[in-house]
């Protein structure tokens, strides 16, 4: 995917995941998601973005659920 950043530069980024991308990798990083949203102490309301609402702290616990992300050149 081609991502943009707060401040207006670009990134290329690789998903990978396991299981079949419309029912199993899908369905788990939108669980994942949510587990993250419900866990955080203050988490953010309003209308957002996984990546605006996340950030990038949560990353382990996708890789824990089998869905990597990584830059690419």
């Amino acid at each position: 995917m081609h991502a943009f950043t707060a401040s207006g530069d670009t990134a290329d980024v690789n998903v990978e995941a396991r299981g079949h991308p419309g029912y199993k990798s899908t369905a788990t990083l939108i669980g994942e998601a949510a587990l993250a949203i419900a866990s955080m102490a203050a988490p953010r309301t309003g209308y957002g973005t996984p990546a605006t609402v996340l950030g990038v702290d949560d990353l382990d616990r996708f890789a824990h659920a089998g869905a990597r992300f990584t830059l690419t050149d």
